[in-house]
């Protein structure tokens, strides 16, 4: 073949299907990338309701689209996932947003991840050109990445939540705290109950 296009489920992640390229057989030590040259990794956005996506409070479970069990990631969480390391990102439903609506699109898109190309379309339709002709990725580029082999990495070091004892957790919800409770729970010395082993917070 000459070209070989796979389309991800739609809860995959750009940076772990990249990562698959190097890892290496261990009967053959060949991997992928020997065999498979890594062209392009595409994300289409939804223009018409993206803005409505990254601002719910969903998780994947509540919407049955876990990739396993305990899945606990948000649906805004996995959708800046997969605009942040995207080579390509194609606009799709153009035709059903403005112009200005389109424009807001973009700049947000070009904000996330400025180093991608940002392509528009309406109903999926692209010049094979777009995709064929061009390579984008980069793996000397990708490595640079925080986030890149992380998984693959970690038996390799202990995580300073493991060697200290420390731990963290994230409170989400759309009701704000009672401020003078707040201050109170937080003001007093030495912290009691269930905030007594408290390091550090902030919030937003």
């Amino acid at each position: 073949f000459d070209h070989v296009l796979v389309e991800s489920s739609g809860i995959s992640e750009p940076l772990p299907v990249a990562e698959t390229f190097t890892f290496e057989d261990p009967a053959t030590r060949s991997s992928l990338n020997d065999v498979a040259r890594l062209h392009n990794l595409v994300t289409v956005v939804d223009a018409a309701s993206i803005f409505d996506q990254l601002g719910t409070m969903d998780t994947l479970v509540d919407r049955g689209w876990e990739d396993v069990p305990g899945d606990k990631r948000t649906v805004s969480h996995l959708l800046c996932d997969q605009l942040e390391f995207a080579d390509l990102l194609l606009v799709n439903k153009c035709d059903l947003v403005s112009e200005a609506q389109l424009g807001a699109v973009e700049t947000f898109l070009r904000k996330v991840n400025p180093t991608a190309e940002v392509v528009r379309s309406e109903h999926s339709k692209l010049p094979p050109a777009t995709l064929l002709g061009k390579a984008r990725f980069d793996l000397r580029k990708a490595g640079e990445h925080p986030q890149w082999l992380v998984e693959a990495r970690e038996h390799e070091h202990t995580p300073e939540t493991v060697e200290y004892g420390i731990s963290s957790f994230v409170y989400t919800a759309r009701r704000p705290f009672h401020p003078a409770r707040l201050h109170a729970a937080l003001g007093s010395r030495p912290l009691e109950g269930a905030l007594a082993g408290l390091l550090r917070l902030k919030g937003f």
